[in-house]
Parts: structure tokens; sequence; C-alpha cells
């Protein structure tokens, strides 16, 4: 259990090479090829970051893995945490005010589920910043009691 982060790190990417395979097929247009590789590679490195900051804890920080999920003050533990709130505030603002949502859903085929409307993409990512706040509030009261 302590190298799950690095099955982690694999499924990001094997998604991505899945992802740049299918962006010649797809894309005909090299100007709409260049920005789904954009969005391939910040998709796998924005999915990749947490894994590699709990790497770091698991591998020389010697933190367990259950103990990302708990109320922890491990510097790895809170580095996790915070990155997790960096990411959401920053991919928010690009997907609300940045074009983010409107780039996600001309590209749609690239993740699952299909979303092809900018409010589509808006709704799934509320959906999805609605669990990651449950889960982090959850690891605290849970250690709290």
């Amino acid at each position: 259990m302590a190298h799950v982060w690095l099955v982690f790190l694999t499924v990001v990417a094997v998604n991505l090479a899945i992802m740049w395979r299918r962006i010649p097929a797809r894309c005909g247009d090299p100007g709409q090829a260049t920005v789904a590789r954009q969005l391939a590679l910040g998709f796998a490195v924005w999915s990749a970051l947490p894994f590699v900051v709990i790497g770091f804890g698991t591998e020389l920080g010697g933190v367990p893995m259950d103990q990302f999920l708990s109320a922890s003050s491990s510097p790895y533990v809170l580095a996790f945490k915070g990155l997790v709130v960096i990411e959401i505030a920053v991919a928010s603002w690009w997907i609300w005010r940045g074009g983010g949502a409107e780039s996600i859903a001309r590209h749609a085929w690239m993740f699952r589920g299909n979303v092809t409307s900018a409010t589509g993409v808006r709704i799934v990512w509320v959906m999805m910043v609605f669990g990651v706040v449950a889960a982090l509030i959850t690891s605290f009261v849970r250690q709290a009691q």
C-alpha cells in the first residue's frame, strides 16, 4: 500500500498516452490539435501533482498513505491538502472566467462523459468540487471524533 501513489501516476500517464493518440484522428486542424495537446498535458500535470506530493510524503517523510486523508499536521499532508485547494481555486477560475469550460466542451471527446456544452462542464466541475470538499471535511471531522 505504500507505493499506491505510483499506481495513480501510472494511470495518469496511461490516460495522457490515450488522449495523445486520439488527437491526430480527432483534430484535422493543426490549431485545434495544439489546443488539444495543451489540454491533455495540462490535465496530466494537474492530475499528477497531488500524487507526487503523496509520493514525497510516503517515501521521504515516512508518512503512511492513510494519513493523507486525516487531520495530520505533517508538512507533507498539509502540502497535499493545500495543493488540492490551490488546484481547485485556479481550475475554477479557468473554467468559469478563463475560457476553460468552452475549451473542454470543444474537446469533449478527450474525456469520458462527453459533456459538450460549457454549462455542462461547469455543472460537472461543481459536482466534482463538492465531492472533494466533502472528502476534506470528512477527513477533519473523522479525526476530531
